[in-house]
């Protein structure tokens, strides 16, 4: 058993170390890591690379919220083979949103801007469900802000 610490944001940088430390665990022969997360979140992309490659790496990752775990956070926390959240640790869901910052945009940019929104929030809600157990539509719930999910202390798949 081997611990791993990631407070940090998810974002394509920590995404490579932390891909790179389970990897490397992995390689020396771990069977079991504990992935102690304390997370804003961050970028989709990144979010859903660390997420793949725990469901793919093979070893046995157990995640612990440590406080929170917010946004793609959640997303990685959901890849764990077994998840445990500290006491008054939370898990923040909100909607997908895009920083667009000085970029000048057309109509057709920002559709597809929209479209990416719309097929990572599904992507996003899948994950989580497939994950909790809970209905899509209750995740989009939360999600939303309309109904609060009590989390389980303890969970595994």
């Amino acid at each position: 058993m081997e611990i791993i610490l990631f407070y940090a944001p998810v974002e394509d940088w920590s995404a490579r170390i932390l891909i790179k430390a389970i990897n490397s665990l992995r390689e020396k022969g771990t069977d079991t890591v504990y992935l102690l997360l304390q997370t804003d979140g961050g970028s989709n992309a990144a979010g859903f690379a660390i997420h793949n490659f725990i469901k793919a790496s093979g070893i046995k990752v157990v995640a612990v919220n440590m406080g929170f775990v917010c946004s793609m956070g959640t997303v990685v926390f959901c890849a764990a083979q077994e998840r445990i959240s500290m006491p008054h640790a939370r898990l923040h869901l909100h909607p997908n949103v895009w920083t667009f910052g000085n970029e000048k945009l057309g109509v057709s940019q920002i559709q597809e801007k929209v479209n990416i929104l719309e097929k990572d929030q599904d992507l996003i809600t899948e994950t989580i469900s497939s994950a909790t157990g809970k209905s899509v539509e209750e995740v989009n719930r939360c999600i939303l802000g309309v109904t609060r999910v009590p989390v389980n202390v303890n969970q595994r798949e």
